[in-house]
């Protein structure tokens, strides 16, 4: 399928006008000025005008959307938001969680395990609840706690179907607040699938320490 437009957002500028292919769900080939051949319906290419063609976004922190959340460990409703966002643009969801206790948060993350192994959602964003109790944003501050071992390694094995103790799949990513050993993770983890991300925000004009890690 080819499909023409009055410009292209490519990697390494515009293309004014451009012109995609796509071969399945790949797009294989981009380029400016005429397509490689005529435009034909039958083989479902368009002509998309004066329209702006852009790479499809990437979301890489979302709760929901559409009537949906993620948080609710709902795959019903987590195909709610992903269905919104991808009509709209975004091609690569990944799922941010809120603060729960810890049966809650194995529940919920074995559900989001099963989606990224269907490929709805490209992982889980543990934002919580390993949060500091002087920053906890929107977070419920009761279910805060430190990040134990024992706890971490459960949450990351977890599987929908699963006993705690099993495998969680290749798409779950952290956060975390308070723990020296937190940002340390190659002690336990070296070489798996969890990243832990470096940076915080901190309100402007704040003299607390920085608690992110």
């Amino acid at each position: 399928m080819l499909l023409t437009a009055a410009t292209v957002i490519a990697h390494d500028g515009l293309l004014q006008p451009g012109w995609i292919q796509i071969d399945g769900d790949r797009v294989t080939a981009a380029g400016a000025g005429a397509p490689p051949r005529p435009l034909n319906p039958d083989l479902g290419d368009q002509d998309l005008g004066d329209r702006i063609v852009v790479p499809g976004f990437v979301d890489m922190h979302g709760h929901g959307g559409g009537g949906g959340a993620f948080p609710t460990g709902d795959a019903d409703q987590a195909r709610a938001a992903v269905d919104l966002h991808r009509r709209h643009g975004t091609t690569t969801s990944i799922a941010s969680l809120v603060t729960a206790g810890p049966a809650d948060r194995l529940r919920i993350v074995g559900v989001m395990a099963e989606l990224t192994d269907e490929g709805l959602i490209a992982g889980t964003h543990l934002e919580d609840p390993w949060l500091s109790n002087e920053r906890p944003g929107a977070h419920e501050q009761p279910e805060l706690r430190d990040p134990g071992p024992a706890e971490l390694d459960r949450v990351f094995k977890r599987r929908a179907g699963d006993d705690p103790d099993g495998h969680a799949g290749a798409g779950t990513h952290r956060d975390s607040t308070r723990c020296g050993r937190w940002s340390r993770p190659g002690q336990w983890r070296r070489g798996s699938w969890i990243t832990a991300p470096v940076g915080g925000a901190v309100p402007v004009g704040s003299t607390a320490p920085h608690d992110r890690h």
